[in-house]
Order: structure tokens, then sequence, then C-alpha cells
């Protein structure tokens, strides 16, 4: 790479199909953060809608710094090539983006375990200080990329921090999401639909924690082995997509759950004759009667309850 000079496709070809995919996760973004403005807002407090709102805000920030950092290489550089490995500032400004998303994202979980947990101290203090941390060396590797102005010397003294901030982000990533399915699964009890929807949201929490988890190690690993591709910065875009997806769908998902169907109540028909069914509102009400039975009327009542799933962050 320092006796001769990349060509576009082989610097950054890989890299640009990565961020081109990123555009198709930031719709979807901007999908769900309409969905959560216009329709699931509502019940959610002030800090919640500010953090929907900070998040969106730095996510079309990101993406504007995405396309500078397509222009300058896919337009510019080729007429010098020697651009190719000189770094762009775009490129620290996302990295500044992504840091801020996880920020962001990881701090709204972060506060709804110390909520379900019962606001235990020692666990809040565990989770905080791998985010302060990670957070640490994400803006110590942003800074190493205004001070070294190549990616060759960038590549040789960011190589510690780049590596603690993507194992701190997946240790994290792992702490939160664990963390949150064990509040999920002892909160279990006797009502079955309750534990349908306990389980729904275990899964969402072990996938979205599972899919950050490998993009950092992803991240990491590319960082390394492909010293002469630009393949990491692609999937540093990734993250951040997934982390704004992840918040935005955790609260959207909360209307669906709500409004999910109830089960209905069985009934043996085999023991009933000359039976009539009658609907009502409130309630379902069982007539039956049969021809032997003396003008007696059997009448099951079953009293129904609606339970409201929302968010416990107020």
């Amino acid at each position: 790479m320092d006796t001769a000079l990349p060509t576009v496709a082989e610097f950054l070809g890989t890299c640009f199909i990565i961020i081109y995919l990123t555009f198709a996760l930031y719709g979807i973004s901007i999908a769900q953060g309409y969905e959560y403005a216009f329709v699931n807002q509502n019940r959610d407090s002030w800090y919640i809608k500010m953090t929907v709102c900070l998040m969106l805000i730095v996510e079309t920030i990101h993406t504007g710094l995405e396309i500078h950092f397509i222009y300058n290489y896919a337009m510019v550089a080729p007429q010098n090539p020697a651009l190719l490995l000189r770094i762009v500032w775009s490129s620290a400004a996302k990295i500044i983006c992504e840091s801020t998303v996880v920020i962001l994202v990881h701090s709204f979980y972060i506060r709804r375990i110390w909520i379900v947990s019962g606001r235990k101290v020692w666990l809040l203090a565990v989770l905080v200080s791998l985010l302060v941390a990670r957070t640490a060396f994400s803006f110590a590797t942003a800074g190493l990329m205004f001070v070294h102005d190549t990616w060759a010397g960038f590549r040789e003294t960011a190589l510690f921090t780049s590596i603690m901030s993507c194992t701190l982000l997946a240790i994290a990533d792992f702490s939160i999401a664990s963390t949150m399915s064990y509040y999920l699964y002892v909160g279990q009890g006797l009502h079955q639909r309750t534990n349908r929807l306990l389980h729904t949201l275990m899964a969402y929490c072990v996938n979205t924690g599972l899919l950050t988890m490998i993009c950092s190690f992803a991240t990491l690993i590319t960082f390394v082995v492909f010293p002469e591709k630009l393949i990491f910065a692609g999937l540093v875009d990734v993250a951040s997509k997934l982390y704004a997806n992840s918040l935005l769908g955790s609260l959207n998902m909360r209307t669906l759950l709500r409004e999910s169907p109830k089960p209905a109540p069985s009934i043996n028909l085999n023991s009933l004759s000359g039976t009539t069914v009658q609907v009502r509102s409130g309630r379902s009400e069982v007539s039956a009667s049969k021809a032997k039975n003396t003008g007696k009327q059997i009448e099951i009542y079953q009293q129904t309850s609606t339970m409201n799933v929302s968010d416990s962050i107020h």
C-alpha cells in the first residue's frame, strides 16, 4: 500500500457497498421514527421523546457524513489517487456520531434495567462504567483520525484504542441484553398471555444484542485482518444504524404487543346440546338448555380482563 497506490475499487469497493446498505437502514429508521411520532409517543415521558428526537437528528447528520465520505473518495480522489491514502474529516465525524447514538441507546436501556431491577446501584455502576469506558476509547479513536491524516499512520497508532472500543462495546451489548432478558424471565407469572409477551421481548433483546455484538467483532476483525481496505469503516456505519433501529423497534413494538388478539375461550361443544351462544360487550355468555331439563338454564359467565403492555419508564 506504501509502494503502489490502490484503486478505488480495491481500497473502498466493499466499504461503499456496505454504506449503500446503511442508507436502507436509515430509511427504516425514518419510517419507525414517523410511526413513533404519530402513533406511539403519546404515553411516553419527555426523556424518551427527547432521546428519539436527538437520535434521529444524529442519524441524519451521520447519513450526510456518509454521503460526503463517498463523494470525496468516489468523485474527488480518482482525479488525484494520492487522496485515497488520506483521511477525510467526515471519517472521524462519523465515528463521533456513532458513539453518540450508542450513548443515547445504551443510556435508554440502562435506565430501563435500573428500574426493572429495583434500582440496584451496583448494577447501574457496572453498566455505566462499560459505557463510559467504551465512549472514551471511541472518541480517542476519532481523535487519532484527526491527528493522523493518512490511513497508514492511523492504523499504526489506533490499534489499541480500536480493539478496546470494539471489545468494550460487545461486552456492553452482551451485558445489557443478558440482564434485560434475566429480569424479563424472572418477571413471568401465571398469566399465559403475559408470559408470551415476555418471551417475545426476551427474544427481541437477545436478537438485537447479538446483531450489534457480531457487528462489533466484525469491525475489529476487518480492521486487523484487512489493513489494505476500509471495510471496517462501513461496518461502523452499520452499527450506528442497527442501534437506532433497535431503540425505535423496541418502542414501536409495545403497540403491537398491546393490540395483539387475546386467545378465545375454549368450550367443549360435545357436552352441550341445543346451545345458544351470545357474545356481549365485556363478557361472553353461554346459555345451555336441554329438552329434558325442566325449564332451567345453565349460564356460564367468563369475565375477561384487558392488560396494557406499556413501557415502565416515565
